[in-house]
């Protein structure tokens, strides 16, 4: 069959796309392919499932195909209060208050969830017999593909068609495809009959085996962190596992701060998430928020204190010090020139034990995916290796950019945590 799924591995180009354009692609195959016809939807109820991170835009490009073929199209947003809901996957039923569908379409959302099994059931209660299910999910081959638009974001799950087949057992296969190089297996499927499934499995990416649900939140060192996790998801921080998947991580390295009376500084607001989370975290700390942009001080609240500044200006860095953090988070712009400025001008004025975290260093990796951000001669990830490395040898940098600067920071760090896509120092 021509098309976006057998001409993916030839075209360099859309492997450096980001990975939302691949749902919305594999929809317009399957409609130009016939896969999908118009007499399944007109006049019928279709439900979109996901990619509301993403924002209105990709929403649109989702619903627009059904809309223009005369469906009833409801959509439940996956990790985004913007649209008046912050759902997760086994809440779906509940969130449609037990509507069923004619087409149900699941974009993502089965790769992060951690109750894969409880997930599909919920995803599989809005169908109705005899409707369809379009289903969208990350394979275990994507783990081998090294140009993978996904190397960001840490993963749970990965599902080949004997997993589809575990976690939606009422359901019959009618067509597949996989992406060539995989990365996504698309799936339709037809409701036959009420199911619920008895041996589910799942492809754990940190195990790289299919195993139940069970066992896969049982392993690795962090799995009994969860608290601040559960926070980040309500709180919509896309540093919980629905995305960068930092916190459990984090909250190893953070829980013996928790109920002491704190200053935590974070670099970069957004839609204040983080903020929310940290102060509900840290029930004695007083959050103080950075960004450039005016319209994020409606984010300030009791215990939230939200700062308007240009963080790559010497002059708005020396002000931060003035708080006197103990806790300094940098998701800000995530350009190489800030990211390294920020840490050389707080890292002194944190106290001892203090921490810095440095988030967000794909941009230190995936050049063609941020041409913009290499903005000075070594990027953030090398700098924070060059620190390691004066930490564990207590001996200078005597070459190369900001060897200075990195001795400095080196000497009074007294550990270093490297995780996918963030860094935390600790000064000693």
């Amino acid at each position: 069959m021509p098309g976006f799924f057998m001409t993916a591995a030839r075209d360099e180009r859309e492997m450096r796309v980001r990975l939302h354009h691949y749902y919305i692609k594999a929809l317009r195959e399957f409609w130009e392919q016939g896969i999908l016809t118009e007499a399944e939807v007109r006049e019928k109820d279709v439900l979109v499932i996901g990619l509301s991170y993403f924002g209105t835009g990709v929403i649109a490009a989702l619903e627009e195909p059904f809309l223009s073929r005369g469906a009833r199209v409801d959509y439940v947003p996956l990790f985004n209060e913007d649209f008046g809901i912050s759902s997760s996957l086994p809440e779906v039923a509940d969130v449609m208050k037990g509507k069923q569908y004619d087409l149900v379409v699941l974009a993502e959302g089965l790769e992060q969830e951690p109750h894969f099994a409880k997930s599909a059931e919920a995803v599989a209660a809005c169908c109705r017999i005899g409707g369809k299910m379009l289903l969208f999910v990350q394979t275990p081959d994507a783990l081998d593909e090294e140009r993978s638009v996904l190397r960001c974001w840490e993963r749970v799950w990965a599902y080949d068609l004997q997993d589809i087949a575990s976690i939606f057992p009422g359901f019959a296969m009618l067509f597949h495809m996989r992406t060539a190089p995989a990365l996504l297996l698309a799936a339709k499927l037809e409701k036959r009959r009420e199911a619920r499934p008895l041996h589910p499995t799942a492809f754990n990416l940190r195990l790289k085996r299919h195993v139940s649900e069970k066992k896969g939140l049982q392993a690795g060192f962090f799995h009994e962190f969860h608290e601040l996790d559960r926070i980040g998801t309500e709180e919509c921080t896309d540093k919980c596992r629905y995305r960068h998947n930092y916190l459990q991580k984090y909250e190893f390295f953070l829980r013996d701060w928790k109920e002491k009376p704190l200053r935590l500084l974070e670099l970069g607001v957004f839609k204040g998430g983080s903020e929310r989370m940290w102060k509900r975290y840290f029930p004695r700390a007083q959050i103080f928020g950075v960004d450039i942009d005016e319209a994020c001080r409606v984010y300030a609240e009791e215990r939230i204190e939200i700062r308007i500044g240009d963080l790559s200006q010497d002059e708005m860095l020396e002000s931060l010090k003035e708080i006197r953090p103990h806790i300094i988070v940098d998701d800000a712009s995530h350009f190489w020139s800030h990211q390294i400025k920020a840490l050389f001008a707080l890292f002194p004025a944190l106290p001892s034990g203090g921490i810095y975290i440095l988030e967000d260093l794909e941009t230190s990796f995936h050049p063609h995916l941020f041409p913009t951000h290499g903005d000075a001669p070594l990027d953030a990830y090398t700098v924070a290796e060059r620190i390691a490395r004066v930490a564990a040898s207590r001996k200078p940098c005597l070459e190369g950019p900001f060897a200075e600067e990195i001795t400095a920071v080196g000497m009074a760090t007294e550990l270093m945590a490297t995780m996918l896509s963030s860094c935390i120092f600790i000064k000693r």
